[in-house]
């Protein structure tokens, strides 16, 4: 059993797990993308500005590191992470940049990445192939199948950041080549694709407006005809656009905006505040989402569909 001597936990839950493996993986003697070793101004707490607020808002992070480092020393020992996820590794690396020490519990011996996994079929064939050939594409995502290319995973994913998780995993010097993390471009939507209904036929690159699928009050449908004429996906982005804003503005802005409306299913929210019918809820549900998805949290969806207006994927 590790024990852990600091006074809090400030730790990040990836996965439940039954058994740990200790993972050791000090980040301090990583390389940057750059070649230049890591410093304050290049870290993730001092470049990722809501990471910094965050832990400083904290009442034990104030308590025992915060104030502590004032003074100039530290009660901390020790952090535990469980999980090396994406969320634990990047927890780790926070740590790291902070001088705080820590150690990762996961529970697979064999990888890291957890809900992040690309598993292919043919490894061999694979690294043989190149795109446009049948054998790079015979893969299968066991997780996280998509992330938003927006500024908000930038600090993970974006391999032009010297301080984003996955530069500090590629260029760190006990990652090996075959472990470096490669990103493959996800193709979210094809204007080859296809929409059937009301036993109507429709590629997606004719587009949905002027109610081809007569769901309009004057093609013998129940939607008002000022709304079957238009488009519903952007009908529907518009109705929740102040929150997108938010979002993209300020993460902790956009989550104080819609928790204003926290006891609000999404249904609820479009018929009191945005002064939508059931029957034009139950239209815009149908053409973006599904049966019974307006019946969510809208602080759920509100997110959603910030992250879903990204353009490349």
């Amino acid at each position: 059993m590790v024990q852990f001597t600091a006074a809090i936990s400030l730790a990040v839950v990836c996965s439940f797990i039954s058994t740990a493996l200790s993972i050791s993986a000090p980040l301090s003697s990583l390389k940057h993308a750059d070649n230049t070793p890591p410093s304050s101004s290049h870290s993730p707490v001092y470049r990722d500005q809501i990471a910094k607020d965050a832990l400083k808002r904290d009442s034990n992070y104030q308590r025992f590191t915060y104030n502590a480092r004032q003074n100039g020393h530290s009660k901390i020992e020790r952090v535990g992470v469980i999980g090396a996820g994406i969320c634990g590794l990047y927890t780790a690396l926070l740590l790291e940049s902070i001088g705080i020490e820590y150690e990762i519990l996961e529970a697979n011996p064999k990888r890291l990445g957890g809900r992040m996994w690309t598993y292919r079929f043919n490894e061999t064939a694979w690294k043989n192939s190149k795109p446009g050939k049948p054998e790079y594409y015979d893969y299968f995502e066991l997780g996280a199948m998509r992330w938003p290319n927006i500024d908000w995973q930038k600090r993970l994913l974006s391999p032009s950041l010297n301080y984003s998780l996955i530069n500090v995993i590629n260029h760190h010097p006990k990652t090996a080549a075959k472990d470096k993390i490669d990103l493959i471009k996800y193709v979210f939507t094809m204007e080859n694709n296809t929409f059937n209904y009301n036993d109507v036929f429709r590629w997606r690159f004719q587009g949905i407006e002027g109610d081809p699928f007569k769901i309009g009050i004057s093609k013998g449908g129940n939607v008002p005809d000022s709304l079957a004429k238009q488009n519903a996906t952007k009908i529907f982005g518009q109705a929740l656009m102040n929150f997108t804003m938010q979002f993209q503005k300020s993460f902790e802005e956009g989550w104080k905006e819609v928790l204003k409306y926290d006891d609000m299913s999404v249904r609820h929210y479009l018929r009191e505040k945005r002064g939508f019918t059931d029957i034009e809820i139950d239209w815009l549900e149908t053409a973006n989402d599904g049966t019974l998805h307006f019946e969510l949290s809208l602080a759920q969806i509100a997110i959603e569909n910030w992250l879903f207006s990204a353009t490349e994927w």
